[in-house]
C-alpha cells in the first residue's frame, strides 16, 4: 500500500475500485486522496471508464490507465461509498459500494396533503476492524442536509464516548466532534465531496467517503 506522499499506481487504484482494501489501508488511501488532486482524478477516470453507460470517450481517460484497470477489474461506477442526490423533494442513492449497507426509511403517509413526499433521510452502515458505524443523511432541502454519525464497538455494542468524527473536504478538516453517547452532527452540509473519519488519540478506527449532489 502507498506510503507518504508517494502517489497511487494502477493496481492500488483497482484495489479501491473493487473494494479489496483491507480497513487500514483503504484508511491511508483516503487520506492520500484527501490531498493529492492527481489521484483523485485518476479514480474519477478509472471509475467513468469501467461503466460505459456514461458515456465517457477513452479519449479522456490516460490510456495506462484504462488499459490497466479494464484488463483486471469489472464494472464499477463510483469510488465513493455512497453518491447520493438531495434534488427533486427527496433523498436518493445514485450509486454506491457494494460493502456499504443502505436502507431508505420510507415517509409517513400525510393526511394533510395529497402531494407525494419522497424519502427524506438514507442511512448507511458499516464494520471496520473494532467498530460498527451508521451514517444517517437527513436532507433539509435541495442543497442541504444533516449527517449523524453513530457508533459502537463491534464487541460489546456499547457506544463509543472517547472517538470523534470529523469531517474533511479537499484535504482540509472542516469539523471535528466528541461523539457524545455514542453519536455527532454536522449540521447544514451542501453538495461537495467528504470523507468522514472515526478517530482517537490520533489513530483512524473508519472512515466513509461520500458525494452529495
Amino acid at each position: 500500500m502507498h506510503r507518504g506522499n508517494r502517489c497511487l499506481n494502477e493496481e492500488e487504484i483497482g484495489a479501491f475500485l473493487e473494494g479489496k482494501l483491507e480497513s487500514r489501508e483503504r484508511e491511508l488511501l483516503l487520506l492520500h486522496l484527501e490531498a493529492c488532486e492527481a489521484c483523485l482524478d485518476d479514480i474519477a477516470l478509472i471509475g467513468k471508464a469501467l461503466t460505459f453507460s456514461d458515456g465517457i470517450p477513452f479519449s479522456t481517460v490516460p490510456e495506462r490507465l484504462v488499459a490497466s484497470a479494464v484488463s483486471r477489474y469489472p464494472a464499477k461506477s463510483t469510488f465513493f461509498d455512497a453518491v447520493l442526490s438531495l434534488a427533486a423533494k427527496a433523498i436518493r442513492v445514485v450509486d454506491c459500494l457494494p460493502f456499504t449497507d443502505v436502507s431508505i426509511p420510507q415517509p409517513a403517509f400525510s393526511l394533510r396533503s395529497a402531494e407525494s413526499v419522497g424519502p427524506q433521510v438514507v442511512v448507511l452502515k458499516k464494520s471496520f476492524d473494532d467498530i460498527d458505524a451508521e451514517f444517517i443523511i437527513e436532507r433539509l432541502s435541495d442543497v442541504l442536509c444533516n449527517i449523524k454519525v453513530i457508533a459502537a464497538d463491534k464487541a460489546t455494542g456499547e457506544q463509543l464516548s472517547h472517538h470523534r468524527a470529523g469531517l474533511f473536504s479537499g484535504g482540509r478538516q472542516l469539523a471535528s466532534y466528541l461523539l457524545e453517547d455514542g453519536a455527532a452532527v454536522f449540521e447544514e452540509i451542501g453538495p461537495g465531496r467528504y470523507t468522514i473519519r472515526i478517530e482517537r488519540r490520533g489513530g483512524i478506527y473508519g472512515a466513509i467517503t461520500l458525494k452529495i449532489e
